[in-house]
Parts: C-alpha cells; sequence; structure tokens
C-alpha cells in the first residue's frame, strides 16, 4: 500500500502538470483513478482537444514511448488509470512524456 500511495503521489503532480500546458483545464481524481479535462483551443472545441491528446500519445513522443489513454469520456475527460503496481519511475518516464507530447499537441495546434 505505501507503494501505491507514492505511485499516487507521482500520478497527481505529474497530471497536474499538463495544466502548464495550455490544453488541459482541470485534473480530477485520486489514487491511481483521474480525469484530465482538456480545454479549448482557438477554435477547436475541447472534445476535439481529447481526441488529439489521445491520438497523440497512441502515436509516441520523438523517442518511441507511446501511452495507450482510455479515450475520453462526455467528450472532453481523458482517463487515466495505471496499474497500482507500476513502479515509481516507469510511472515518472510516461509522466514526462504524456506532458511533452500535450506540449507537442498545444503548440501544434496554435501553429494551426
Amino acid at each position: 500500500m505505501a507503494e501505491a500511495r507514492e505511485v499516487s503521489q507521482v500520478i497527481e503532480k505529474g497530471l497536474l502538470k499538463l495544466l502548464d500546458t495550455g490544453v488541459v483545464s482541470n485534473i480530477r481524481g485520486e489514487g491511481v483513478v483521474w480525469g484530465v479535462e482538456c480545454a479549448a483551443v482557438g477554435n477547436m472545441p475541447a472534445d476535439q482537444i481529447a481526441n488529439a491528446c489521445v491520438q497523440a500519445c497512441y502515436c509516441g513522443d520523438s523517442s518511441g514511448r507511446a501511452i495507450h489513454l482510455l479515450g475520453p469520456l462526455a467528450g472532453k475527460v481523458i482517463r487515466i488509470s495505471p496499474p497500482l503496481v507500476m513502479p515509481v519511475g516507469v510511472g515518472q518516464e510516461y509522466l514526462d512524456a504524456m506532458h511533452g507530447i500535450f506540449v507537442e499537441v498545444a503548440q501544434r495546434l496554435r501553429g494551426a
């Protein structure tokens, strides 16, 4: 249980960092069940932003790290639910990758 709590704290910190990307408006959840609520960017509604972020995570980053997300709920909320037994270091690595991917999505959308 102590390791699960540590993983939860790493997840929360990493997901809250997504708020600085400009494509996320809210983070909610606890433990290892989270929702990342996407924001509208320019003329693109939040549900399209959520789909763009999910697709970009499936495609992966420049290092080849891809992230399987469960897809948007209610159109604009991406579900995050990693396993309780995930090693803390692995969780941090993928949250860092996810942040980078979301930043790339935001940059691409602002340039469009």
